[in-house]
């Protein structure tokens, strides 16, 4: 039985397998409160009005009393105080008997904050993750002073007291986010002492990705020659310590020479597991971090505290992520400010997303659900607020999804129009034989020769960096004269410049050229209508040739022939 009290003002959702029976409890507690109250106030007020003195000094009639009903209000309070005792009986029965097959976590209180560490390892802070449908068990205590662990959703709470250790336990019924509560006074800053509790789909547990079996599969082998080593050292210990205990004082032991056979076997087998815990750990960070060629590429921006996404097509999306089933999907990554770590634990894939550098994941989602998606790297006060849900959807409604959103301009749009006409690139990289900056038609995934005698590859690394700091990587061939943007453009719009900047190389793999082909086909036949570059088709709008004119960076009608740009 299930039933949800929400209706009620002020009262949380129930969201746990007993918060019926405290709610029922309460309300039956409540009605017989009630009924009891108006019944003895309307009795009151009955019999002051009926027996009211009527006369001065009158005698009232003697009363010999009666047995039925000095019985009756004797019995109905006494089966009404027994049906309180029996279901307040069950509800504590309940509560406070956690299931023999339920999961275990570890939890500490300390002035203000909730520790937590689940019996597979992982930390959290004020907050807490479990899967829908499964009995947990909380074992508690505290460092400091008198703690009390709530949750109003899931109607069960616990003193957490020093020195010793409390339990309850609980079997969430409703994904969604609830809130934890210290509900004992425990000094100045008592109120902050709070955080959330995450009810999961359980298929956040299951694989969802193509290589999160590998990934598992990994774990569970380290997992088991752990186990098995512990086990197999802390017995050879015991044995030993018996077999060879000291039987009489001062006793010599047998003289050892060594065995060639044992010590070859000691260090053969370690270096076979360590090998193969190598070559496991290399073939699943292999897969995980060489997206294919044919991948669909999404652009992802960290901020505290959010996950700002731009799909190829235009689609902008905030803590949320609308992808097909069975398809390649890249992630290409980077943050506005500190340090995040983007995080899907059914996709078993995570990265962290640095400051002034792009990261890469990849995944292929194997079952249409939805998963959620975290920042796994403490980025600051809302830190457990940065979080969000990845939709896995059928291909259909992935695309009905696509043409349902207003999609704006794409990252290779917005980035031609700050290369065109915002920053000024235009004027020193649109093309033709006496352009000053170096040549981008074809630069992605190329070689390029630098005048330090170094080549690199012209990746999105590179890309961002000759933006960003130009003087850092001068092309062979051209001078240092390509000014810095450091500082005048946002880490979204670098992405659509490199994204544009890709679109021009015939190189570019996957949904990339796919995305920016219909742009790049437009942007040739007006080019084929007007027979002008990009820099003289800008010269020629008068709106344009005012901006240019005040715009340093703009391209003039007869560009300076003797001097050559880096890229």
């Amino acid at each position: 039985m299930q039933q949800s009290s929400s209706w009620v003002p002020l009262f949380p959702e129930q969201a746990s397998t007993f918060a019926w029976q405290v709610d029922g409890l309460y309300f039956y507690l409540l009605a017989i409160s009630a009924f009891f109250t108006i019944g003895i106030v309307a009795a009151i007020i009955f019999f002051f009005v009926k027996y009211r003195e009527k006369e001065k000094y009158m005698n009232g009639a003697e009363i010999h009393g009666s047995i039925a009903l000095e019985t009756t209000w004797s019995i109905i309070p006494f089966v009404i105080a027994m049906t309180i005792f029996l279901g307040g009986a069950v509800v504590y029965y309940n509560q406070y008997r956690p299931p023999a097959d339920s999961m275990e976590i570890y939890v500490v209180g300390k002035q203000w904050m909730w520790k937590i560490q689940h019996g597979t390892g992982q930390r959290e802070i004020n907050e807490l993750h479990v899967p829908v449908g499964r009995n947990v068990k909380l074992t508690m205590t505290t460092e400091d002073v008198l703690h009390d662990f709530y949750i109003p959703a899931f109607r069960t709470k616990a003193d957490v007291v020093p020195g010793r250790y409390s339990y309850i336990w609980f079997n969430a019924t409703k994904p969604g986010k609830y809130h934890l509560y210290c509900a004992e006074y425990c000094g100045l800053n008592h109120s902050g002492m709070g955080g959330w509790v995450y009810v999961m789909e359980q298929h956040d547990f299951k694989q969802a990705s193509t290589f999160a079996w590998q990934v598992d599969g990994l774990y569970f082998y380290l997992l088991a020659i752990s186990a098995f080593f512990t086990i197999g050292i802390v017995a050879a210990i015991i044995f030993f310590f018996v077999k060879y205990r000291e039987k009489e004082k001062y006793m010599n032991g047998a003289e050892i020479h060594g065995s060639i056979a044992l010590e070859t076997t000691w260090s053969i087998i370690p270096f076979v597991i360590a090998m193969t815990i190598f070559l496991g750990g290399a073939v699943v960070y292999y897969n995980q971090y060489r997206p294919p060629a044919d991948s669909m590429e999404i652009y992802v921006v960290g901020k505290q505290w959010m996950w700002k996404i731009q799909h190829g097509t235009g689609q902008r999306e905030i803590n949320e992520l609308h992808v097909p089933v069975g398809r390649n999907v890249k992630l290409t990554m980077t943050t506005e400010d500190v340090l995040h770590d983007f995080y899907i634990p059914a996709f078993r894939t995570k990265a962290d997303v640095v400051p002034g550098r792009y990261s890469y994941i990849w995944f292929n989602a194997t079952k249409p659900g939805k998963y959620h998606l975290y920042c796994a790297e403490y980025c600051g006060l809302n830190h457990s607020g940065m979080g969000g849900w990845v939709y896995v959807m059928e291909q259909r409604d992935f695309n009905n999804w696509l043409s349902g959103n207003v999609s704006g301009q794409t990252p290779v749009e917005a980035g031609r129009d700050l290369f065109e006409n915002k920053l000024g690139c235009a004027s020193c990289h649109a093309g033709g034989k006496d352009q000053r900056g170096a040549v981008l038609e074809g630069l992605f995934g190329s070689e390029v020769k630098l005048t330090n005698g170094q080549t690199v590859t012209a990746d999105d690394e590179y890309i961002r960096n000759s933006i960003l700091n130009p003087s850092g990587q001068i092309v062979e061939g051209y001078q240092p004269i390509m000014p810095t943007f450091k500082g005048q453009v946002t880490e979204e719009q670098l992405v659509q410049l490199v994204a544009y900047v890709k679109s021009l190389s015939t190189k570019t793999g996957g949904s990339t050229t796919g995305t920016t082909s219909m742009i790049n086909n437009s942007a040739n036949s007006n080019t084929s209508e007007t027979g002008l570059n990009p820099a003289q088709r800008r010269n020629s709008n008068p709106e344009n040739a005012a901006n240019s004119a005040s715009n340093p960076n703009a391209p003039t009608e007869k560009p300076e022939t003797t001097n050559r740009e880096n890229r």
